[in-house]
């Protein structure tokens, strides 16, 4: 007669009690030796890949001088940058005249409250911080937290990880804030060469990198930030062109509510827009 075939672990004991405690024995064993093999993944938001490309909240302050090319009510304004990006998503930006170094215009805003000082015509705006005001002065819909996005290159991790971030492996990071999904191309290091920012499935913005500039860490190795960004709305032309020459190690005060007015200095001589 032929041989039976040895009998499986769920068989071998005697009686039912017996044969189901040896079920639960074998396929415990099975599920260990799986787990052991195959351990859990990390999180997307750790992968090496990663790394350079989010931070940890709060953003550190930072200062940086270069160039500048802004659209500002229809025109394309041009000269010398200083940028000042300080807590809870404030920034002071002002465009100094090439020749004389003269300050010609100044941004500033934060998450609320958008002032924008123009010293050539000698007029002011003062309003809240919304798309359509951003887009009446700028023609750019760029809010605080993707203004800072765009010059670093960076996102936060609890952004990243809040808004359901995927990483595809081939180099392309995303994530999505509320209706917006933004798309990060990376190089082999994790330095962003490019994001996208959809809105309804179409391309709202683009944002260009070139080069990078090295700055010094107080608590690592230098980071490596962009030294040449490009805001593009659906043209060819760019919208907004930051040249970063060096980033400055000043540390950079909060605006307070009297920062978001017309200064007391100016009040007599500049006009509402």
């Amino acid at each position: 007669m032929p041989a039976h075939p040895p009998a499986s672990p769920c068989l071998a004991a005697t009686g039912h009690g017996h044969r189901l405690r040896g079920c639960v024995a074998a396929l415990a064993g099975l599920l260990l030796a799986a787990c052991a093999a195959h351990p859990p993944a990390p999180p997307v938001a750790d992968l090496p890949r990663l790394r350079g490309f989010l931070y940890d909240e709060p953003a550190p302050p930072f200062q940086l001088r270069g160039t500048v090319q802004i659209t500002y009510r229809g025109q394309l304004e041009s000269g010398e940058l200083l940028l000042r990006s300080g807590p809870g998503d404030a920034h002071v930006l002002q465009l100094r005249a090439r020749m004389t170094g003269s300050l010609a215009l100044e941004l500033r805003f934060d998450d609320l409250y958008l002032l924008v000082l123009d010293y050539v015509h000698e007029t002011y705006f003062r309003g809240f911080n919304d798309p359509e005001t951003r887009l009446d002065q700028f023609s750019t819909d760029l809010n605080p937290e993707e203004f800072r996005m765009a010059v670093t290159g960076r996102v936060p991790r609890r952004v990243f990880e809040e808004g359901g971030g995927v990483y595809n492996g081939a180099g392309e990071a995303a994530f999505s804030v509320g209706l917006e999904r933004y798309v990060f191309t990376l190089d082999a290091q994790g330095l962003p060469q490019r994001w996208v920012k959809l809105s309804g499935g179409q391309e709202a913005l683009r944002v260009e990198y070139r080069g990078t500039v090295e700055v010094p860490s107080a608590s690592g190795p230098p980071v490596r930030l962009p030294e040449r960004v490009r805001v593009y709305v659906g043209e060819a032309r760019p919208r907004l062109v930051l040249g970063v020459r060096e980033y400055l190690p000043a540390a950079v005060t909060p605006l307070t509510a009297a920062d978001l007015q017309l200064p007391a200095d100016l009040r007599e001589r500049f006009r509402p827009q």
